[in-house]
């Protein structure tokens, strides 16, 4: 079967996006033993390279606290990787089971806990595509991984040949990442095998965060909340408490998983919420078995959105649940398993996504186990057989088990069975939906459907609050041709997605172009921000913008969210901060690809200046692309700056020397800090902020 989003072609561009064409040849096996002194004889400073695996055990005494002088705040500071680093020689790695290597590693940010965050790596860890191999973790500890708990920024770091066994928050790159202070993980992959109880993932242990451009290939096992990429939040599996919502994009997994309950071949446990929470563009492909809630690429999904009026598609894709997303491994299990999701408790969302699989289970589909009220599911197929486990009152079919949700323009391919023992004859075996108590539309079945007293024609099993619309069995010819093709197309109206013909095979999905590189700013003013254009993509897709004043707030024009292929958006508000959305433009043959943003604030108007005495509530400040400036600025001022976790990284108390009013203060690290200003005795302090982009 050919398909246009394929496996290899994402695989392709995570390796261009990572660059990490180093090899470990030429790394030294590390000796034990801790260095400290690249960071503590030049603690002033707020970039650090290092290049030896005792440069990188320091880091781990450091963030860890178990230095003399206890432990150092990595705030504000960016950790580079010169060198490759090899922890122990990897030539037996795989056996590290029974046959350990000489050096054990503690993890970065060991002292960290979901409870206390700020305990863990909290700076910017650039591998600088670099690898570290030889990682072996043999641990009853929670938190495990190269990083234990970390926040902040992860990227262009590899983990290679690695063994990682723990507890709780397990993950091949980092143990947990942060919650409410989200992480951001890009270009980065693991291919180690990783073990644990609950919270378990390739890449990432318990997560709440963003993914982009990474990967994950070693195997994973664990108990609750497991998955090939991510494990999964804080809250319990199958519990109403929502765990913190994550981005993965352009990201996938290949090892297999397996686990007990919340099992997913790309992650665990997901949450889509109103501002954070999606999977666009990635896939996993190897096996998955559990027991509970078990998905090829999810395991379990929730939703803490709400009851909610979908009202135009930028709303589904946008915060969008599952997207231009696929499986192909084989789901096993025993309750609530589907091919591509095992468990959607309500208001979820999947459209432009298929599997490719052999499911087995009760409440079992090929796309999905269970689909709960509220959920949308859209544009999307599953091939392969689908069989239940001889079990009375449970749903099993070529879509969907049990549905509660809306299906739509959807079709399956492949034979349904189960329920062979004549005892159960309330079985609910059909060939798109097992049980509907939901809306089935614009949906077709071709294959064979067996067990049970239903009929091999059954389509769907309608309960009380069950309807359904242009439901219909097809012979594989009609479902291969041409015609079908243009049905899906039409039913379709080339909102979602475009379904293509492939002559002699089924009807595949179009995928939208991802664009991979970051946005970056050319130029801004006091009313206008122009984003360096972004050419057109190797699809054909180009690319184009929006502007909003947070996620939420963007510009609409006609009650649709307006988009521009020009780069450059002018009438804005001096001062204010401003979020640029880029994505690959729907062409007719493509819809519109996933999304990419860059914060910033406009400048500040330029005031002349008559005096260097000016009032209070005169002085501004603004960023430009490596400093602070302040504007306005009596000379008789205190100006303190602090980033967002509470460090001062700049104080003053005279500026008699300056030539003119301002004053200009370099900073090394991205990110937004605070400015307070106070000048003479008995007058309030102005707080001021400015984000540094670079």
């Amino acid at each position: 079967m050919r398909t246009q989003f394929s496996k290899l072609a994402l695989a392709a561009s995570i390796v261009l996006a990572l660059a990490l064409t180093a090899t470990t040849a030429n790394a030294a096996v590390w000796n034990g033993t801790a260095d400290t002194t690249w960071y503590t004889n030049h603690k002033t400073d707020t970039v650090f390279t290092i290049t030896t695996a005792e440069q990188l055990a320091g880091l781990a005494k450091l963030v860890n606290g178990t230095t003399s002088k206890g432990r150092y705040n990595m705030s504000g500071k960016t950790i580079k990787l010169g060198a490759n680093i090899m922890l122990n020689d990897t030539a037996n790695w795989k056996n590290w089971e029974s046959q350990p290597p000489a050096n054990k590693w503690v993890p970065i940010g060991n002292g960290g806990r979901v409870e206390n965050p700020f305990g863990g790596f909290n700076g910017i860890y650039d591998g600088a595509g670099h690898i570290v191999s030889g990682v072996y973790i043999n641990s009853t500890d929670d938190y495990q991984g190269l990083f234990s708990f970390a926040y902040v920024q992860i990227e262009n770091l590899g983990v290679k040949a690695s063994y990682i066994k723990g507890n709780n928050y397990v993950g091949g790159l980092v143990g947990s990442t942060g919650t409410g202070v989200y992480t951001y993980i890009t270009n980065s992959y693991s291919t180690g095998n990783v073990s644990g109880n609950d919270n378990v993932g390739g890449l990432v242990g318990g997560q709440a965060s963003y993914i982009t451009n990474s990967y994950s290939t070693g195997n994973v096992s664990g108990n609750d909340k497991v998955g090939g990429l991510a494990g999964g939040g804080r809250a319990s599996c199958g519990s109403k408490e929502h765990s913190g919502g994550s981005v993965i994009t352009n990201s996938y997994s290949t090892g297999n998983v397996s686990g007990n309950e919340c099992v997913g071949g790309l992650a665990g446990t997901y949450n889509l919420n109103i501002t954070l929470g999606s999977i666009t563009n990635s896939y996993s492909t190897g096996n998955v078995s559990g027991i509970y809630s078990v998905g090829g690429l999810v395991g379990w999904m929730t939703s803490s959105m709400g009851d909610y009026t979908i009202i135009a598609k930028e709303y589904e894709l946008r915060y969008g649940g599952i997207a231009n997303s696929y499986s192909t491994g084989n789901v096993s299990g025993i309750h609530e398993v589907g091919g591509l999701v095992g468990y959607i408790v309500s208001h979820g969302i999947i459209t432009n996504s298929y599997s490719i699989g052999n499911v087995s289970g009760d409440w079992a589909g090929g796309l999905v186990g269970y689909s709960g009220n509220g959920t949308i599911i859209t544009n999307s197929y599953s091939i392969g057989n689908v069989s239940g486990l001889s079990r009375p009152y449970v749903g099993v079919g070529g879509l969907v088990g049990d549905n509660r949700g809306t299906i739509n323009n959807a079709y399956f391919a492949g034979n349904v069975s189960g329920c062979y023992d004549d005892r159960y004859s309330t079985c609910f075996i059909s060939g798109l939906v097992g049980m509907n108590n939901g809306i089935l539309n614009n949906s077709y079945f071709t294959g064979k459907v067996e067990g049970g007293d239903i009929e091999a024609a059954r389509l769907f099993y309608n309960g009380d609050d069950g309807r359904t619309s242009n439901v219909s069995g097809k012979t594989i010819s009609e479902m291969q041709s041409m015609a079908f093709t243009e049905l899906l197309n039409t039913v379709s109206g080339k909102i979602y997605a475009t379904w293509k013909y492939n002559q002699g095979a089924y009807p595949t999905l179009l995928m939208p172009a991802a664009i991979s590189p970051p946005l970056t700013l050319a130029s801004k003013t006091s009313n206008s921000i122009t984003i360096n254009a972004i050419p057109p993509l190797n699809n054909g897709q180009i690319v184009e913008y929006t502007i909003g004043k947070d996620f939420l707030d963007r510009y609409y024009l006609n009650n649709v969210a307006y988009w521009q292929t020009s780069p450059t958006f002018t009438g804005l508000d001096e001062g204010r901060h401003y979020v640029i959305f880029a994505r690959s433009k729907e062409n007719g043959t493509y819809v519109a690809g996933p999304e990419i943003w860059l914060g910033l604030d406009t400048d500040k108007a330029t005031t002349p200046i008559s005096t260097p005495q000016i009032a209070a509530n005169n002085i501004s400040a603004r960023a430009t692309a490596n400093a602070i400036i302040l504007e306005n600025l009596p000379r008789n001022a205190t100006v303190e700056i602090y980033n967002l976790q509470g460090k001062q990284i700049y104080s003053t108390t005279n500026h008699s020397s300056l030539a003119t009013d301002h004053l200009k203060i370099e900073v090394q690290t991205k990110g937004m800090y605070i400015i307070k200003v106070s000048f003479g005795s008995g007058t309030s302090a102005k707080i001021l902020r400015a984000t540094v982009t670079h």
